[in-house]
């Protein structure tokens, strides 16, 4: 019984910790704005890249989201505006379908009024804005937040062989986004490979330092189905 009791309160106290750390990325997304407001405003400032792990990922999502109609409204767009050229969700601990709302706003939302008229054809206003997701069907701390909030599939946890043609279709469609798939696990809850993982690790700093797309040489990704990939295992790497 006091056995019960103590996993219990150790788990009351996950439980209590996870919803503070939710309701703190809400607080934050204000400052988040203003961040990316004063960082693209500054004298020399040319390219901008934001990089979300885990909870952080929708509180970027949500600050892109505002951001997007910002500039939208403003007749505009977020890549010209603040000078965004990359955005990049590890491990991205929020439902996938939310994430799409959000990060995609003027297009789940045609009557949105592009300076004084909705524009019912809008498409994602950037054109040179890169959208990342590096996912892991492996992640086990993301397998607890899909139990927790009972989401159907968080965004970190897809899946490749999982996703159906329409959907890859739809992704191909948006031709910034790239999705890449790590398998296996090098730290112990499989959440935070991109730092334990050298090949992630590689694949990031070859995205965000050298401006290389994916399978571009210095970057080698496996292509399941464009745009959708996955990192080579060292044994693979080496092999080539």
């Amino acid at each position: 019984m006091r056995d019960l009791q103590l996993a219990r309160r150790r788990l009351e106290g996950v439980f209590f910790g996870y919803n503070v750390d939710r309701e703190s990325g809400e607080f934050a997304v204000l400052d988040l704005k203003k961040a990316i407001r004063i960082i693209a405003g500054t004298p020399g400032v040319e390219r901008v890249h934001l990089l979300a792990h885990s909870r952080g990922t929708d509180v970027l999502a949500t600050a892109l989201s505002q951001l997007t109609i910002e500039s939208y409204v403003g007749k505009t767009a977020i890549d010209t505006r603040f000078n965004i050229v990359n955005v990049v969700l590890m491990a991205p601990d929020i439902d996938a379908d939310v994430a799409v709302v959000k990060i995609f706003t003027t297009i789940s939302d045609p009557d949105l009024p592009r300076g004084d008229a909705p524009a019912p054809r809008a498409t994602f206003p950037a054109p040179r804005v890169r959208l990342t997701a590096y996912v892991s069907p492996d992640d086990k701390a993301l397998s607890f937040s899909q139990y927790l909030f009972g989401s159907p599939t968080r965004l970190g946890r897809i899946d490749e062989t999982k996703i159906g043609p329409e959907e890859v279709e739809r992704l191909r469609r948006l031709a910034y986004v790239d999705v890449v798939q790590v398998s296996g696990t090098t730290d112990p809850f499989g959440h935070s490979y991109f730092r334990s993982n050298p090949e992630v690790s590689a694949d990031l700093i070859a995205m965000i330092r050298y401006g290389l797309k994916p399978n571009e040489p210095g970057r080698p990704l496996i292509e399941f189905s464009r745009p959708l990939w996955r990192v080579k295992p060292p044994e693979q790497l080496n092999a080539d």
